[in-house]
């Protein structure tokens, strides 16, 4: 039995592949999990002249964003804070007891690459996978984290063996 190999077929197999290689360093270039930056957040340390964003409410972050001199955020759903060690305890404490914390979701910090490969800020939440791009010369669009759509159904009285569904319109 002979084998055929047409161009077509060739030709998807390499625009399959480059295609998934480039996505892959198109991520990994923006955000890098880092531990030393974790272990910051959680002893409350700031960076210092380094501007502060929440994503979600003041009372009830999801994300934490420490953005370094130089670069702009521009992107919705993030709010500018005044950050203390106070605040900053205040929030890695609520980040650590997220209402799916049985989910085995834990804080992380990562540190925030720009397209040159310097840092441009850290991040720090149980979201770990931020999507994160570069629009103009050190400016940064980010997506906010997703809101807990667990905990907002349990609220709801939606709680089930399915309750993870955050695509649901009802």
């Amino acid at each position: 039995m002979r084998t055929h190999v047409t161009i077509k077929g060739v030709a998807f197999v390499v625009l399959f592949t480059a295609t998934l290689l480039w996505g892959c360093s198109w991520y990994g270039a923006y955000i890098r999990h880092n531990q030393e930056v974790a272990d910051r957040f959680e002893s409350y340390q700031l960076y210092p002249g380094y501007r502060y964003y929440t994503a979600g409410t003041l009372a009830d972050p999801r994300a934490v964003l420490a953005l370094k001199p130089g670069y702009q955020l521009k992107s919705t759903g993030w709010q500018p804070v005044e950050m203390t060690p106070d605040k900053l305890k205040t929030w890695v404490q609520a980040l650590d007891k997220v209402p799916f914390a049985d989910e085995n979701m834990f804080p992380n910090g990562a540190q925030i690459i720009d397209d040159q490969g310097h840092i441009a800020g850290y991040y720090y939440s149980v979201w770990d996978f931020p999507i994160i791009r570069f629009s103009e010369a050190n400016t940064l669009v980010m997506n906010k984290p997703p809101p807990n759509y667990r905990y907002y159904n349990k609220i709801r009285g939606r709680i089930g063996d399915h309750d993870d569904d955050m695509f649901d319109a009802r």
